[in-house]
């Protein structure tokens, strides 16, 4: 899935780009480094076997360049032709520095709804604008992976993952281990990584799953008292269970440093 959805996300947005006589070279700016920059150079791969007459220039940026290089670079007229954006990508559209997808997507006869789950669709336009389309088809970060192996060692039906909020609750407790007050194994982490952009995305994804309305096609609506409701369940279960936020990033920079 997640190469065929970033294939499709590269593909429709090279559609924007004109077609020439003379082969030609575009860039492109991204933030997959590590190992993901091979799935990168798979990207590009296919697209230039399809396209035999475009080639592809890639250029990794860091995260936290990422916005202020492409605003500089719509100024002045100098950004790269196709960029990978993340939440800010509609604030990006409405300052100009990107161009809606629309046509794109029409020409390809796209049926963004058969690709991605429905309820994504909503979060990802503005005022009838898409500026941009996600690399994957659901909630990234709150598919569910499990040890069976530990689900065993505190007495849990390694057969069968939490259906509701509630189960999900217990199963952390019981998976949780301490040292001290230092976190030595997270059963859930309902917050998300404290390093990556996107908490906002966890917390719709989190409303979106209690029935809250997280968007109305102008602005997120966390007002609401679903969405309050979640907020509050997603701190007391951070406090309560992982002992405050803050362990939760001593944990994690401990998992980053080798030492957890």
């Amino acid at each position: 899935m997640r190469r065929a959805v970033l294939f499709l996300c590269l593909l429709v947005a090279l559609q924007c780009v004109p077609a020439w006589a003379e082969p030609v070279t575009i860039t492109f700016w991204h933030i997959w480094g590590g190992d993901r920059l091979p799935l990168v150079d798979y990207v590009i791969e296919e697209f230039e076997r399809l396209h035999p007459d475009i080639k592809v220039e890639h250029q990794l940026l860091t995260a936290g360049e990422r916005y202020q290089k492409i605003l500089l670079g719509a100024a002045s007229e100098t950004t790269a032709d196709v960029v990978m954006v993340g939440a800010e990508s509609i604030e990006l559209g409405r300052l100009g520095a990107l161009i809606p997808l629309n046509e794109f997507i029409e020409r390809e006869g796209l049926q963004l709804d058969e690709i991605f789950y429905p309820f994504i669709i909503p979060l990802i336009e503005d005022r009838g604008s898409i500026y941009y389309l996600p690399q994957l088809g659901g909630p990234q970060n709150n598919l569910l992976y499990y040890n069976q192996t530990m689900f065993e060692e505190v007495g849990l039906d390694s057969r069968r993952a939490p259906e509701t909020w509630r189960e999900l609750e217990d199963y952390a407790r019981k998976l949780m281990r301490f040292d001290g007050d230092r976190i030595t194994r997270m059963g859930v982490d309902v917050v998300g990584h404290p390093y990556v952009d996107g908490r906002a995305a966890q917390v719709l994804e989190w409303m979106v799953n209690n029935g809250a309305l997280a968007w109305d096609g102008q602005e997120v609506l966390f007002n609401t008292p679903a969405g309050v409701d979640t907020l509050q369940w997603m701190l007391d279960f951070t406090n309560e269970i992982n002992r405050t936020y803050s362990s939760i990033n001593v944990f994690y920079s401990m998992v980053g440093g080798g030492n957890a």
